[in-house]
């Protein structure tokens, strides 16, 4: 409740404050004020029933994550998760199959499921190493895989930065912040640094994107890259107010993605696409009818509301509370396994909150499901068995 409290904080409440408080407007997007108010109840009504069956989901004593891995067979595992997931960012920029927005060009439609599922399987990786560098961070062991740690992170962030990730370029830091509360006091002189760096790395990934863009550096460029991460943090909000505008389909079609996602593609040949940002996007008024490889992220509220006006606001919202609220009551949060799923809930809240439904909800079960059996295969328990 405290992570998802936190996303809430910033993809909805400062936004909400900044804009219809203190009437904030920009250059990267209009609001319609009109709508603010029952824009501002629907999130209300959303934020009420996460908490509601947040309630309703009991504690378990049976527990599915009740183990505690072999620290050298998970370091062993992490870094050649690193080592796969790093090749093949670096073969599909080199093959121009990356563009600055991290969306696969045109070009490599034909690109293999193998090579997406592998480009960002160096993220569970870092997942799992944060927790061993963080555990012995002032210990002598493992100096080594400290220094490779510190070389993946700067890697991952200067990666970000090239394809203009300015959520990218903060995760792999926050990640770390978190496993470093796990096992040590993190008072507010620590949390200054990792806040000014992430800060930095927002502005100087905003300031390659509007270059990018074409935008020549002048006078008014400080409030451009202001405004830029303004819209891009208050992104959820902005474009909840549009769907708002643009009105419901009254049909559950991302919902329906969700559950098809699950399935396995070696056993759904003809599988779907699980982002509707394209259509969404076009439907909106928000990219051209001839755009192809961009997409609108809606946000879990924007998408609920999209699929069937304050009904799909209350099923989104007890879908969200209900998955994220079982798995974290089905673990022990005592040992080093339980952690690395605190962390995957992290990410789910803070960068799914923000995506789209099928896409974030698919990540993170899958995700979640293949680190349960990757640490429990590697666990002490397992061995001792």
């Amino acid at each position: 409740m405290k992570m998802f409290s936190i996303a809430t904080l910033i993809f909805y409440t400062i936004p909400a404050i900044l804009i219809c408080v203190f009437n904030t407007e920009g250059n990267f997007f209009t609001i319609n004020r009109e709508l603010l108010a029952y824009q501002n109840l629907i999130i209300t009504i959303f934020l009420i029933v996460v908490f509601r069956t947040s309630l309703l989901i009991s504690n378990s004593k049976k527990k599915f994550i009740n183990f505690n891995f072999n620290e050298n067979k998970i370091i062993i595992l992490s870094v050649a998760m690193l080592l796969v997931g790093n090749l093949t960012k670096l073969f599909l920029l080199n093959s121009g199959m990356y563009n600055i927005l991290d969306a696969f060009n045109q070009s490599s439609n034909n690109i293999s499921r193998l090579l997406v599922f592998t480009r960002n399987i160096d993220l569970w990786g870092i997942v799992l190493l944060s927790i061993i560098v963080s555990k012995n961070l002032y210990s002598n062991k493992y100096n080594f895989i400290k220094s490779l740690y510190l070389f993946e992170l700067i890697f991952l962030i200067g990666f970000s930065i090239v394809q203009g990730r300015r959520t990218g370029a903060i995760i792999p830091i926050l990640i770390f912040i978190l496993s470093y509360s796990f096992y040590h006091k993190f008072n507010l002189k620590k949390f200054i640094w990792p806040l000014l760096v992430s800060l930095s790395l927002m502005i100087i990934t905003t300031y390659k994107r509007l270059i990018e863009s074409g935008t020549v550096y002048n006078e008014e460029i400080r409030d451009l890259i202001l405004e830029s991460i303004f819209t891009r943090l208050g992104n959820p909000y902005i474009i909840l107010n549009k769907v708002i505008d643009f009105g419901h389909k009254s049909n559950f079609h991302s919902f329906e993605l969700s559950i098809i996602g699950i399935i396995p593609s070696i056993f759904l040949s003809d599988k779907p696409n699980l982002s509707i940002g394209n259509e969404f996007g076009k439907e909106l008024g928000l990219i051209s009818v001839n755009n192809e490889g961009i997409g609108i992220n809606p946000g879990w509220i924007g998408e609920s509301y999209y699929n069937y006006g304050i009904i799909g606001v209350i099923v989104g919202a007890v879908v969200f509370s209900f998955i994220t609220n079982y798995f974290l009551k089905k673990s022990i949060l005592n040992n080093d396994s339980s952690k690395i799923f605190l962390i995957m809930l992290f990410i789910f809240n803070f960068s799914g909150y923000q995506m789209e439904i099928a896409a974030s909800l698919n990540s993170f079960l899958k995700g979640y499901l293949i680190l349960i059996l990757i640490t429990s295969f590697l666990s002490k328990y397992s061995l001792e068995k």
